[in-house]
């Protein structure tokens, strides 16, 4: 199953909460990801704290909008189709109206390190896939010295909305290793949507892994990353 927007919006709530407001001049952000589901993620995130957001699927389709309109910023990923990142950053870098835009590079731990070294030199800063929100915000606000409201995350009392409980592994079949890997090098990816259809593809092979991908499932739900790959590693002990 595809996480549903609603889903990632109350999500990823959860990071945010913490922001009140950003002070002064919005800021415009153009995010390049092929993938949809990234897209609609980091959109759900920054769109509610007051940034104006763009998205490009493609280095080309970058290029051109940057070409009509300069952003104050470009979260780039490096793995595209057709152009990748690094390409599409050494074309925007060579016009004069758009060689000094902040540009945050974004990558998988699985690519290419050298490759992916280079790219990030290339940056003003980077980050690697699956991104976590909290550094991603301090990234933003150093590159484009910003400023924002904070107050402490409230905590929830016994009559509102708890905060969202651990998780407790549900029992069943677990599956082999060759598996686990496979799910390992899709979550460093960033690609929940891919994680889902490993999960799917096992419970029509075998039902008896609908334990092991409930749990998966619901800490995909929460965008989890950490979890997910510590119940994966407990998994292959």
């Amino acid at each position: 199953m595809i996480v549903e927007q609603k889903t990632a919006e109350d999500d990823l709530k959860r990071h945010r909460d913490h922001l009140e407001e950003l002070v002064g001049e919005r800021k415009s952000i153009l995010v390049v990801d092929d993938n949809p589901t990234n897209l609609a993620v980091l959109v759900s995130f920054l769109e509610p704290l007051g940034f104006d957001i763009d998205t490009a699927d493609s280095g080309e389709k970058a290029i051109s909008m940057v070409a009509a309109a300069v952003p104050d910023l470009i979260l780039m990923d490096l793995l595209l189709p057709g152009m990748d990142g690094d390409e599409a950053l050494q074309q925007i870098r060579k016009s004069d109206r758009s060689r000094d835009v902040k540009i945050i590079g974004v990558s998988a731990a699985v690519a290419d390190k050298v490759r992916a070294g280079a790219f990030a030199a290339a940056c003003d800063d980077f980050v690697s896939k699956p991104v976590r929100m909290e550094a991603l915000l301090a990234k933003l606000k150093e590159q484009l010295q910003l400023d924002w409201i904070e107050e402490p995350v409230k905590e929830k009392s016994a009559e509102g909305s708890a905060a969202v409980p651990a998780l407790e592994a549900i029992p069943g079949k677990q599956p082999p290793r060759y598996i686990l890997d496979e799910i390992v090098a899709t979550m460093e990816m960033g690609d929940y949507t891919g994680v889902e259809r490993i999960l799917g593809r096992l419970m029509k092979e075998d039902p008896s892994y609908g334990g092991f991908c409930d749990t998966v499932r619901e800490y995909v739900r929460r965008y989890d990353d950490e979890a997910i790959l510590q119940y994966l590693s407990d998994a292959e002990k």
